[in-house]
């Protein structure tokens, strides 16, 4: 669920700047990569054998 949220707010905000709305994503757009980065990994970790 946290995957789906991280990338349903990016997808928003994307939106939002076509639209030409005034929305300043230089600090969140980073976090949000992180995030879907860090939750990737957690779901398609490497199984040790």
């Amino acid at each position: 669920m946290a995957h789906g949220s991280s990338a349903e707010i990016k997808a928003v905000l994307t939106i939002a700047e076509l639209w030409q709305w005034k929305v300043d994503t230089q600090e969140i757009a980073p976090i949000l990569d992180r995030q879907l980065g860090l939750l990737w990994g957690l779901t398609h970790s490497r199984k040790l054998p």
